[in-house]
C-alpha cells in the first residue's frame, strides 16, 4: 500500500500509511522503508527523511543496495548531496542501480567531473553500466557542459558495452551540443541520426534556442512540433517568451491566440518549502498565504538592498507588452521569490533553505537568488523541474550552466 501510494504521487499519504503501520505494531522491514525513503524523496521532505535515516539506524537494518540507492535518492532530491555520498561510501555490496543513482545525482547537481569519477570507480569495481547509466553519464555531461567528454562516452557505450542508443540518449546529444551553443551541430546530429519523430529533441533545442537567442532554428523546432502535435504548453511558452523578449509583440499575440484555439493551457508556475511539517506554496503574485503582508514587506526591501548590490531585473524576460516599471514588479513577485521571502522570515538567521519549484527557474529569479545568498548570508537550494541549484555567496553550483 505504501508502494502504491508513493507510485501514484501521494507522498503524504504514503507517509500516513507508515504512521498508522507503526502504531498498529508491524515490524518496519527494510522493503518499506525503501518506499518510505522514495516518497520522502519525491515531496522533499527532508526532515521525515532524516528520520526514516534514524529508523533504519536504531532497527540495526544493514544498509544494502536497495535500501542504499532510496536513501542516496532521497538526500540528493532534498537538496543534501553531502549526506547522499555518506550514505553510498557506507552502503554494502554496492550494484549497478546504487552506482546510477549515485551518478545520477552528481548530475543533477551540474557536478559533472564528479559523475565521470564516479563511473570510472564502477568500471574499476567491474560493474558494468546499464542504458540508464548511460543517460545519467551522458547527462552530466549535458549539465557540465562537457562536450567531448559526452562525444567519448556515446561512443563507449556503443564500441565498448554494446547499448544501443534509445531515445533518452540521443536527446542527452541533441541538449549536450545546445547547451554549447553548437545549435547546428544539434540540429545536425538529429537528421543525421534519424530522430526527426522524436518531439522530445525539438522540445530541447527549441529551449536551447530560447537561451542562445537563435530564431531561425526556434521556429524550426516549433514547426517540427507542431507537425507531431507535440507543441504542449512549454513548448508555446518558449516561442512566446523569444518573441517578447525581442519585442515581437504581434507575433507573441498571435501565438497566444492559436494556444488559445488549440486548448493548450500554460502550467502554472508553483514553489513551495517545507516548514515545521508543514508544506507552504506560493504562485507568481500570491496573496493567500497568512502571511503574505510580512512576506511582500520583506521582499520589497530585500530587492531594494539587492539592487544596491548591483542586481537588475531582467525585464526582457516578461511576455507582456506593459511598461518598464510594471515589468519589475511582474518579475519581483514571482513564486520563488515569495516561498525565499517566506524562509528567510520564518526561519533563524543563517538557516539554509531549500525551495522546490515545479517548472525551470527562470533567469532573473537565478540571479536575484545569487544576490539573495549573499545578502541574507545563507545557503539557498533550489530543485526546479530539471535540476538542483546550490546559492552560496553569491554564486550557484551550476555556473549559470542550466
Amino acid at each position: 500500500m505504501v508502494a502504491g501510494y508513493v507510485q501514484n504521487g501521494r507522498e503524504e499519504e504514503a507517509l500516513m500509511f507508515f504512521r498508522r503501520m507503526l502504531r498498529e505494531g508491524v515490524p518496519a522491514e527494510q522493503f518499506i522503508l525503501t518506499s518510505v525513503a522514495a516518497a520522502c524523496g519525491n515531496a522533499g521532505m527532508v526532515e521525515q527523511g532524516r528520520q526514516v535515516h534514524g529508523f533504519v539506524e536504531k532497527l540495526g537494518h544493514r544498509f544494502d543496495a536497495p535500501l542504499a540507492s532510496a536513501m542516496v535518492d532521497m538526500y540528493s532530491k532534498c537538496g543534501s548531496l553531502e549526506d547522499a555520498c555518506r550514505i553510498f561510501d557506507r552502503a554494502h555490496a554496492k550494484n549497478v542501480a546504487l552506482w546510477t543513482t549515485m551518478l545520477s545525482s552528481y548530475a543533477s547537481y551540474g557536478q559533472g567531473r564528479m559523475a565521470i569519477e564516479i563511473f570510472d570507480r564502477m568500471k574499476a569495481e567491474k560493474i558494468a553500466p546499464n542504458e540508464i547509466t548511460l543517460v545519467a553519464v551522458l547527462s552530466a555531461c549535458s549539465h557540465g557542459g562537457l562536450v567531448s567528454e559526452g562525444n567519448h562516452y556515446f561512443k563507449l557505450m556503443q564500441e565498448e558495452y554494446g547499448i544501443i542508443p534509445g531515445t533518452e540518449h540521443y536527446n542527452c546529444m541533441v541538449d549536450l551540443y545546445s547547451r554549447a551553443g553548437l545549435l547546428d551541430k544539434a540540429k545536425n546530429f538529429i537528421e543525421e541520426n534519424n530522430i526527426s519523430h522524436e518531439a522530445i529533441v525539438w522540445k530541447t533545442l527549441l529551449s536551447a534556442c530560447r537561451i542562445h537567442k537563435h530564431m531561425e532554428y526556434a521556429k524550426l523546432a516549433s514547426e517540427k512540433l507542431v507537425q507531431l502535435e507535440q507543441c504542449d504548453d512549454g513548448s508555446y511558452v518558449l516561442m512566446s517568451n523569444m518573441y517578447a523578449t525581442n519585442n515581437k509583440w504581434l507575433d507573441t499575440f498571435k501565438l497566444r491566440s492559436s494556444m488559445r484555439e488549440r486548448k493548450v493551457r500554460k502550467q502554472p508556475g508553483q514553489s513551495w518549502i517545507y516548514l515545521k511539517n508543514a508544506v507552504h506554496t506560493f504562485v507568481a503574485g500570491d496573496v493567500l498565504h497568512p502571511r503574505s503582508v510580512d512576506i511582500y514587506a520583506y521582499l520589497e526591501k530585500l530587492m531594494v538592498r539587492l539592487k544596491e548590490m548591483g542586481y537588475t531585473s531582467r525585464t526582457d524576460l516578461v511576455v507582456h507588452d506593459i511598461e518598464e516599471e510594471q515589468r519589475e514588479t511582474s518579475l519581483k513577485f514571482h513564486s520563488e521569490k515569495l516561498a525565499i521571502a517566506f524562509g528567510i522570515i520564518s526561519t533563524p538567521i543563517g538557516t539554509p533553505l531549500r525551495i522546490f519549484k515545479n517548472l525551470r527557474v527562470c533567469e532573473d529569479c537565478h540571479e536575484a537568488i545569487k544576490f539573495m545568498s549573499r545578502a541574507t548570508d545563507r545557503e539557498i537550494v533550489v530543485r526546479d523541474m530539471y535540476r538542483f541549484h546550490h546559492f552560496k555567496d553569491g554564486s550557484c553550483s551550476c555556473e549559470d550552466f542550466w
